[in-house]
């Protein structure tokens, strides 16, 4: 995983105690889920089943949120697989690939500035068939620092 804007910071505050090896793993399920829960949200606010689905699939998801147990980090707590400042952002909104919320946004940084693409979904929607003028304020608020 990587940050849409690739470089490693000198004051990383990623925890020394995880190696390599399990830092990749963890980002890589992070990763996984955010892209489950991507697909899950986007089909959320596309379908038209009946009540009775819709209250079976709540449910469901409900016992599958129970499943993340554990420590929960603190509102202002770095999560331990990124970076910050400067780095991979896990979770970020924007570009955190473990995010459910972040579009599939990407973006490579060029020798006088960057290149970047993304499609909103419905989930981004403001007016039908039209990115959500919030949305986009802050794809270039994120990109822009």
């Amino acid at each position: 995983m990587t940050s849409p804007l690739p470089h490693r910071s000198a004051t990383s505050t990623a925890p020394e105690r995880h190696d390599e090896e399990e830092l990749h793993q963890r980002r890589t399920a992070i990763a996984a889920l955010g892209h489950e829960l991507r697909a899950l949200v986007d089909a959320a606010v596309r379908t038209t089943a009946a009540p009775s689905t819709l209250n079976r699939v709540s449910d469901g998801v409900h016992r599958l949120t129970a499943q993340l147990t554990g420590r929960r980090r603190t509102r202002a707590e770095v999560p331990e697989v990124d970076e910050f400042p400067g780095g991979v952002r896990m979770y970020s909104p924007v570009t955190g690939t473990g995010s459910p919320l972040a579009p599939p946004l990407r973006v490579t940084r060029l020798d006088r500035g960057a290149a970047g693409t993304c499609a909103l979904a419905m989930a981004h929607e403001g007016p039908p068939g039209y990115g959500h003028g919030g949305i986009s304020a802050t794809l270039l608020d994120e990109l822009m620092g």
